[in-house]
């Protein structure tokens, strides 16, 4: 007689397996905040009003600032106003003009966002009115009679560090 045949053993059916839970992405490192340094510069101009309405002025500020601080054009934007004066001894349309500049250092600078900011006040500071209006000068051609009357210290503005997120908790 043929022996028993043994009953097939219940195979166990195989579980899904469960799909690894993925580590948090890290979070994207915010680039590091710019460095603002702010300024005036007073200047004398044989046509004040004529000069802050001419549009082509307000680049060549802006390149002269961008000179005088040994940064790039980039980095740097201007104001043109006429300023107030109370007495005036000057030819009726001779006036003086105020160039309020902003020099923004991106906090990724490829020269260092300590040391450009640094580098750009110690710059500014130096440059003496005849120095800046020479640079002037060298921008506006015979447009206008410029002289740089004064140029207070730089103001630079150092941005808070950045709080990091707190981490996620981890299983």
């Amino acid at each position: 007689t043929p022996a028993p045949t043994p009953a097939p053993a219940a195979a166990p059916t195989p579980a899904p397996t469960p799909a690894p839970t993925p580590a948090p992405s890290p979070m994207p490192t915010p680039a590091p905040a710019p460095t603002v340094i702010s300024g005036e510069v007073s200047i004398s101009v044989s046509n004040a009003a004529a000069f802050v309405e001419d549009e082509g002025m307000q680049d060549i500020a802006v390149a002269f600032v961008a000179e005088m601080a040994g940064v790039p054009q980039s980095y740097v934007s201007v104001t043109l106003s006429m300023a107030r004066r109370l007495a005036s001894s000057m030819r009726r349309l001779a006036g003086e003009v105020r160039v309020d500049y902003v020099i923004t250092v991106p906090g990724d600078a490829a020269d260092g966002a300590d040391a450009v900011p640094e580098a750009a006040r110690a710059a500014i500071s130096t440059t003496t009115p005849t120095k800046a209006t020479s640079i002037f000068t060298g921008q506006v051609g015979d447009a206008y009679e410029v002289e740089v009357l004064s140029i207070p210290e730089a103001v630079v503005q150092t941005p808070a560090p950045t709080p990091s997120p707190t981490p996620a908790p981890t299983p």
